[in-house]
């Protein structure tokens, strides 16, 4: 895939004081189980998060996508990211189904589960600050 446009973003899940990565890209060939992934690093230069997106269905060539980083970095705006993707080739089987995954789509959904939690504990200690009205 090409990326057409990246940027460090408000999360628009978690709120203010919370960055996510978003953009856009194409894809330039049918492909599945995609991961956009972000470095953030502070002004200091440290690598102070990892977050990353999923595509994890067919994204057909010459499509867009766009994506906003499942979590988010908490604190002061990261000044600069490294940006990668990684995917695989061909589109999706049609045979594939829960029982029959992949490695990879195992370890995506693996870390879809794992970054929910966060997201819900995060929302959950939220709740309890704030108020689940806030």
């Amino acid at each position: 895939p090409t990326v057409d446009s990246t940027a460090i973003t408000q999360s628009s899940t978690l709120g203010a004081g919370f960055w996510s990565f978003s953009g856009m890209g194409t894809a330039t060939a049918t492909i599945y189980n995609v991961e956009a992934q972000a470095y953030f690093r502070s002004a200091a230069g440290l690598i102070v998060d990892h977050p990353d997106a999923f595509h994890l269905d067919t994204w057909l060539a010459a499509t867009d996508w766009a994506f906003e980083s499942l979590t988010g970095y908490e604190g002061a705006k990261p000044a600069s990211f490294i940006f990668s993707w990684s995917f695989l080739n061909g589109a999706e089987g049609a045979s594939a189904s829960v029982a029959n995954l992949s490695g990879l789509q195992k370890r995506v959904l693996a870390v879809y589960d794992a970054r929910f939690s966060v997201l819900d504990a995060m929302r959950a200690r939220h709740d309890r600050v704030y108020g689940s009205a806030h």
